[in-house]
């Protein structure tokens, strides 16, 4: 049997690069054979650059490759579902960037098709891959920090979205803030009840375009009672490098009568203040771990470690 999985990636865009190299260089048990995209000379480009086999205009006849096991999907939003479909259908396991589509009719039309072709299927919500997250989780699972009842993130990009890329992405929100709502679900083992939201353009004025925002705070309360809120952003380049960390994470548990905040350990190393859990390069980190769980098991009938079928991850 090899012992390599041969992987196609639909999409080359910032992400589908990033895909690029870490399927070519960090991901041992992968080989990258083609790659896709509506660029035709971007896919030509990428292939040349990492001495990829095949490369194609349009995904279709990337998944008429028979000897590709799994494909990676790093394509726009907008065009998720079609391609996850595409991809079920021709009986190929599937990683796909998060979200898995842009409404919950979609969403379903896509794992409705996963379910009945059998094949295996992982979203990006690499967070639940990371150390630090992992050991939130495992001391909240183990009781030693008590109950939480109060969850706050807050995420900064430090760079304001093209409008190629906003038009199709959902818009902050969706795009940046569901990482959010997915740690919460998690740690707070609840589902939201209800969810408040506002937000606006604060920064730059060309998000007008594509009817898109740069900042918003949603507040939500969980079926449990426990409160939560998420605030996302995106500031100036300068700013973010000498001010703001990429995300902050702070949950709150009763202990002996006062809150106290718990803080996961870090992905760094120690924090630069007290509620740092980790950067931009330890979020490609835990997308690499992530990767590394699950591309081994396509080569059996094994589950990868690390199943969460509410968060599209069996």
């Amino acid at each position: 049997m090899d012992d390599k999985v041969k992987v196609g990636l639909i999409g080359l865009g910032r992400m589908g690069r990033i895909y690029v190299k870490a399927l070519t260089f960090r991901i041992p048990r992968a080989e990258l054979v083609a790659v896709a995209d509506i660029n035709r000379e971007a896919a030509k480009k990428i292939a040349a650059s990492y001495s990829i086999k095949h490369w194609f205009d349009n995904y279709q006849d990337l998944l008429k490759m028979e000897d590709i096991r799994g494909v990676v999907i790093a394509a726009s939003t907008s065009a998720h579902t079609e391609i996850i479909v595409g991809a079920a259908e021709a009986g190929k396991d599937i990683f796909c960037e998060k979200p898995v589509a842009l409404t919950l009719k979609e969403t379903d039309t896509a794992l409705k098709t996963v379910k009945k072709a059998k094949v295996k299927f992982q979203s990006g919500f690499m967070r639940r891959f990371d150390r630090g997250y992992m050991s939130a989780k495992k001391k909240i699972e183990e009781g030693k920090i008590g109950k939480p009842v109060s969850f706050k993130s807050i995420g900064r990009d430090p760079m304001c979205p093209r409008l190629d890329y906003a038009k199709v992405s959902g818009g902050l929100i969706m795009d940046m803030a569901i990482h959010d709502f997915d740690l919460a679900r998690w740690l707070m083992e609840s589902e939201v009840k209800r969810v408040y939201a506002e937000g606006g353009r604060l920064v730059f004025d060309q998000l007008k375009e594509v009817d898109d925002i740069d900042n918003a705070t949603i507040n939500m309360l969980f079926s449990n009672g426990s409160l939560g809120n998420g605030e996302v952003g995106v500031v100036d380049p300068l700013i973010y490098q000498n001010d703001h960390p990429e995300e902050i994470l702070l949950l709150q548990c009763p202990e002996q009568g006062s809150f106290q905040p718990f803080l996961p350990e870090t992905a760094r190393g120690p924090p630069r203040s007290p509620i740092h859990l980790h950067g931009q390069t330890a979020s490609h980190g835990c997308l690499l771990f992530q990767l590394n769980q699950r591309i081994p098991s396509l080569l059996d009938a094994s589950p990868a470690p690390g199943r969460f079928p509410e968060a599209g991850i069996f």
